[in-house]
């Protein structure tokens, strides 16, 4: 062939890869999961005083709630702070999974007599959670926080 017909044939071939990138490019973006960790973050970021109230009054206490990862039996365990009324603590425990808002959980937080609260992690995912722990003494609010690598 002759020099002045290949370069008409490469510029419609690099337009031609350029669409057949651009349309590969467009599919895939729409094929990506662009979910938000909250549905209703914009409420929330007007709600956050409570939350810095809540964490005040946390670092104020004298004895706050204990929380661990019971490795061995896979459980997350809270205990109660000794010097309190097991009947006037109540709240939420949040199982966040920052990755897949699906997974998240709210349990209900209920001591039993001895004042532990244990809740099992058999069937949570591998990976990274964070843990929030929203109680009440009467009127006043608390917050802890956690984060936990499930192996």
């Amino acid at each position: 062939m002759k020099k002045s017909i290949l370069w008409p044939i490469g510029i419609t071939a690099t337009y031609v890869l350029f669409v057949i990138g651009m349309f590969a490019f467009i599919i895939f973006s729409f094929s990506v999961n662009t979910d938000l960790v909250e549905n209703d973050y914009y409420q929330k970021g007007l709600d956050y005083q409570q939350q810095i109230n809540r964490i005040k009054n946390t670092r104020q206490l004298a004895q706050s709630i204990q929380f661990s990862y019971d490795k061995q039996n896979n459980d997350y365990v809270i205990t109660a702070p000794a010097n309190s009324s097991l009947s006037a603590i109540s709240g939420v425990v949040v199982f966040f999974r920052p990755s897949d808002k699906t997974q998240d959980k709210r349990i209900p937080l209920r001591f039993d007599s001895n004042g532990i609260f244990r809740y099992s992690l058999s069937g949570f995912s591998k990976g990274y959670w964070r843990i929030k722990i929203f109680w009440n003494i009467g009127q006043n609010e608390y917050f802890n926080e956690d984060s936990l690598y499930l192996k």
